[in-house]
């Protein structure tokens, strides 16, 4: 299941729920509301006239405002979300298959699509060298996902990434992923490729947990409150 959204208060972009047929909807294991199956996929004002529409009464509208609210864009889905398999070599030039080749027993997937997404990626940088030390089993790869392209484009896209980057870890832990991007964004239910992705990803492929764009105030707490009922139930 991937994890739940917090905040404060219904965001205007748009959201996607699923209430499974068992009439209970989930995010990091907490219930946030029951009824008849039904989809939403709307902005706010529409969410809360379907709320209605499918009998909720007024007293759960708290509980759906309370856990319901992605700064961070969190997807529930009634079906497990799993990262495909893929190949790709890291910058140390060590072939992987991903995500059985993942270290960690949680791992923090970075998933950037262009190159002007590094300023994105590096906002979550600090947190995740700080997660890594904090919990063991965790570990932070940076993918850069590129679409298929010849082995010399390959080559000299690599070449470059690695000779920008000094520390032999970071190089351990940055996997380049050429494949064909739509296939690939479809299978983990990202819309396009306009920003990252973070996600913790378990050693089954599973996906836990995940936000998109920069790192902020919520993403990171939401992050780490998820690790500590993970580590420390």
């Amino acid at each position: 299941m991937v994890g739940c959204c917090r905040g404060t208060h219904l965001d205007a972009r748009g959201l996607l729920v699923v209430v499974g047929s068992s009439g209970v909807a989930w995010g990091m294991n907490v219930p946030l509301m029951s009824g008849d199956q039904h989809l939403l996929t709307a902005g706010a004002d529409t969410i809360r006239d379907n709320i209605r529409s499918v009998g909720f009464s007024d007293q759960w509208q708290p509980s759906y405002q309370k856990y319901l609210l992605p700064p961070i864009a969190s997807v529930l889905k009634g079906d497990l979300v799993l990262f495909p398999t893929v190949s790709g070599s890291n910058l140390e030039r060590r072939r992987m298959t991903l995500p059985s080749d993942f270290e960690g027993r949680l791992n923090l997937v970075i998933l950037a699509f262009w190159q002007r997404h590094q300023a994105l990626v590096d906002t979550w940088l600090p947190l995740a060298s700080e997660l890594e030390a904090r919990y063991p089993g965790f570990a932070a790869y940076e993918l850069p996902v590129i679409q298929s392209r010849s082995r010399l484009s390959q080559w000299f896209i690599d070449s470059g990434m690695r000779a920008g980057i000094s520390d032999q870890r970071v190089r351990e832990r940055t996997i380049t992923l050429y494949l064909d991007k739509p296939p690939f964004l479809e299978n983990l239910d990202i819309a396009d490729d306009g920003t990252i992705y973070a996600m913790v990803v378990d050693r089954t492929g599973q996906v836990q947990w995940r936000a998109s764009g920069a790192l902020d105030d919520s993403a990171a707490s939401d992050l780490m409150e998820f690790l500590v009922n993970q580590y420390d139930p």
